[in-house]
């Protein structure tokens, strides 16, 4: 992986290595905020993002599905659900200040006075925060070389897990957080290597379609593996979630014939899924490959679900990395984006 074309690279790479040093930050960070006294005994969260800004939110929903007290949604749209009452809390999160979904919910928020919480490095919803005096943590990305809201992973979990501890919503603590710190610092010093597991498994999904098929509190870092696949890499791919594929995915693998050609599949599994889901992949491993399609497993070596979740997010951005660079594509650049938000402002 040596050539002159390393240099394109080199912020992703750096990036992907300060994922703990984001996660370490934010979470020390959230703890400064003051919040108002109205702001205790919130009935329900709602989390407000797009794109990479929201993927912090996908591994919290995910991974504190039996830590948290109240309902937790991700809503990803320009107005808030009718049920939003006194008694819950939004959290308006975007990198750049600037993501118009999350401002009009904003908006919808404090037209209605709700309680709301803004994560954001500046831009318009750092403003509207300040002029109403929100609570509010202003994300100082240090530990973001590439400056890719979407590499911002350590911060987007950080800031989320953080909220919610903060405000004794969820049960988390500083040791959980410091022990995947030093998971993450650890996986990044084998990541890179020419004989890695992460650049063996991109050179085996080069140049297929990727379809991700995950459960439990995987679901969220495989969410973000996905997206960046997309969005980093710019190969197509998407997710499913056991047991619900099981009721309908193994019937689509029929048609069209040639899709077995295109498409690889990869089963992101832990050793703590429940025994009737690890059953199930067994037999869903079995279905796509009796359909003709070649079919890959990554499964967690880590001790504990909030660390089996920090080291798929370490080993799914190495694996990204590496697809980028095998297509030969510039990481840091969106162009497909770029060119529908310039259409959309016109709009």
């Amino acid at each position: 992986m040596h050539s002159k074309m390393d240099d394109k690279y080199l912020k992703l790479k750096q990036t992907i290595v300060k994922i703990p040093d984001q996660l370490q930050q934010s979470w020390d960070e959230i703890k400064t905020i003051k919040f108002p006294s109205n702001y205790l005994n919130l009935k329900k969260v709602v989390f407000c993002g797009m794109g990479g800004s929201s993927l912090g939110a996908r591994i919290a929903d995910a991974y504190l599905i039996n830590a948290i007290r109240v309902p937790f949604e991700i809503f990803n749209g320009y107005h808030l659900p009718n049920y939003c009452d006194s008694d819950t809390l939004v959290v308006c999160d975007s990198y750049s200040g600037n993501t118009e979904e999350v401002i009009s919910c904003m908006q919808d928020a404090l037209v209605r006075d709700l309680k709301i919480v803004v994560i954001t490095s500046g831009g318009k919803l750092a403003q509207i925060a300040n002029e109403y005096k929100l609570p509010m943590h202003i994300l100082n990305p240090v530990n973001n070389p590439s400056d890719q809201p979407r590499n911002a992973l350590g911060y987007s979990v950080g800031s989320v897990l953080g909220v919610l501890s903060s405000l004794g919503l969820a049960s988390i603590d500083d040791g959980n957080i410091s022990q995947a710190c030093d998971l993450m610092h650890n996986m990044a010093l084998e990541l890179f290597s020419d004989q890695g597991k992460a650049l063996y498994l991109a050179e085996n999904l080069n140049k297929k379609a990727i379809m991700l098929i995950t459960a439990a509190h995987l679901y969220g870092p495989a969410f973000v593996f996905k997206n960046q696949i997309n969005e980093t890499a710019k190969v197509f791919s998407s997710i499913f979630e056991i047991p619900e594929l099981n009721h309908h995915l193994m019937e689509g693998l029929q048609f069209p014939k040639d899709l077995n050609k295109q498409m690889v599949f990869l089963l992101v599994k832990s050793p703590d899924y429940f025994e009737r889901i690890k059953f199930r992949f067994d037999i869903t491993k079995d279905v796509i490959a009796k359909n003709g399609y070649e079919v890959f497993e990554y499964e967690t070596t880590s001790k504990g679900k909030l660390n089996q979740i920090f080291e798929v997010l370490m080993f799914g951005a190495a694996v990204v990395y590496y697809l980028a660079f095998l297509n030969k594509v510039d990481p840091n650049k969106i162009p497909w984006v770029d060119y529908f938000k310039e259409r959309l402002e016109k709009f």
